[in-house]
Formats: structure tokens, C-alpha cells, sequence
């Protein structure tokens, strides 16, 4: 519980997704895009959040382990 605490306070406190999907690039992990769906309308945060937690609980334990000491750096 505390680790899901950790990563949706950061993602929270970020205005811009594509520092996250450029993360991800860098790390290999895909199935995201911080690029709307839907021209000219803005996604919403909660989902865009959503989306990211499931991305990284999917990983190996060993990876979510990096990312959430990367994300509270």
C-alpha cells in the first residue's frame, strides 16, 4: 500500500506525462503514450494515472523496485 501511496503522490504532483513516457522508453517498458487520444482534449489525470500504476505493476518486482526509488528521487 505504501508503494502505490509513493507512485500516485508523484504522479499527482507532475503537470507533464511525457517526462514519464520518455522514462519509460529509456527503460524498455511500453504501452504508454502521453500523447491525447482525442485531438484538443486534454485526458484526465486520474486515468492517465491509472494507466502508468498498471504499466509499472505489471513489471518485475526487482524493476518496480527501481522505479519507485526513482520516482521519490
Amino acid at each position: 500500500m505504501a508503494k502505490q501511496y509513493s507512485i500516485n503522490g508523484f504522479l499527482h504532483g507532475i503537470d507533464d506525462y511525457s517526462f514519464i513516457e520518455r522514462y519509460f522508453g529509456g527503460r524498455a517498458i511500453k504501452g504508454f503514450s502521453s500523447a491525447p487520444v482525442t485531438a484538443g482534449k486534454k485526458p484526465d489525470d486520474e486515468e492517465i494515472i491509472k494507466d502508468i500504476t498498471k504499466i509499472v505493476q505489471k513489471q518485475k518486482e526487482d524493476v518496480q523496485q527501481e522505479i519507485e526509488r526513482d520516482f521519490l528521487i
